[in-house]
């Protein structure tokens, strides 16, 4: 079977090292589609952007469309069918350009199962929810909380997100339930990791709707690849080292992403914060 990554222009030199790794794999280059949503000169990444322009992102590489059904059609021209599409979850109208073609289709997403299971409720509009629930284990545990409203205490950034009459929105918003709703969806997550989630009625849910594989969990382990987020400030031995140093659950990962990065007064506030919550956590 031959695989091919689909990729802009401006990115293709992320895939270096995969190639490196796996020279079996193919690459076809498609360029950045031009939008009004986006500021000239932004690049062909997020970094940096704010939120709200963030999201433009979405509908932008929907402009990608086009050309790639355009390269598959091409395939097939030369008896090389494609047989199935693989994207990530901002790229949910490769579904139907999947359906299109009669190639499967599978959602992968860099987030956890957990967030798979919650992030739809937030995109669907409004119904008459039950009570919110007061915490998160109340929201984990009642199979009859109204899944908006659980979505919206265990993400409270959503609040930030594009909401109807915003620009864009009812693109984004079907591109992101194209994903979001897939038949077979596949985490960067492992079940050790969420153990507690996967037990409970919110997990079921998830499960009756889509098919979940958990692959995770992912990482820069080809030691020819570079540092996505730049040159780290500490050796991964000497992070590793000093984790070996506590006892087991006592010390608590905290994740904005890779969209953000925290100023070293908002890490102070942070660790603080935590500080607060348990005197044992580091």
């Amino acid at each position: 079977m031959a695989v091919t990554v689909a990729v802009t222009a401006g990115n293709a030199p992320l895939l270096e090292p995969l190639l490196a790794a796996c020279p079996s794999l193919g690459v076809v280059t498609l360029p950045f589609p031009p939008s009004p949503l986006l500021p000239p000169g932004c690049g062909e990444n997020t970094r940096g952007l704010p939120w709200r322009l963030f999201w433009m992102f979405v509908p932008a590489l929907a402009a990608l469309r086009a050309p790639l059904l355009d390269w598959c059609e091409a395939q097939h021209q030369r008896r090389r069918r494609v047989t199935a599409i693989v994207s990530d979850l901002f790229t949910g109208w490769a579904r139907p350009l999947a359906d299109e073609l009669g190639a499967a289709h599978v959602t992968f997403s860099p987030c956890t199962a957990f967030f798979v299971a919650m992030a739809p409720p937030t995109w669907h509009p409004p119904s008459t929810p039950t009570p919110m629930p007061q915490s998160r284990a109340d929201a984990d545990a009642d199979a009859d909380t109204d899944e908006a409203a659980a979505a919206a205490l265990l993400f409270p950034h959503v609040v930030d997100d594009p909401k109807p009459g915003d620009e864009a929105y009812e693109e984004i918003r079907q591109i992101l339930l194209w994903s979001l709703e897939n038949k077979c969806i596949v985490v960067n997550s492992f079940a050790a990791l969420e153990a507690a989630y996967w037990a409970s009625p919110l997990a079921a849910r998830l499960r009756s709707r889509s098919r979940v594989l958990s692959v995770g969990p992912l990482s820069e382990a080809w030691p020819t690849c570079g540092n996505r987020g730049g040159r780290p400030a500490v050796a991964a031995s000497e992070v590793a080292a000093w984790l070996d140093a506590f006892d087991d659950g006592t010390v608590v990962y905290v994740s904005f992403g890779t969209q953000h990065a925290l100023s070293a007064a908002q890490a102070a506030c942070v660790a603080e914060a935590l500080a607060r919550s348990s005197p044992h956590t580091r």
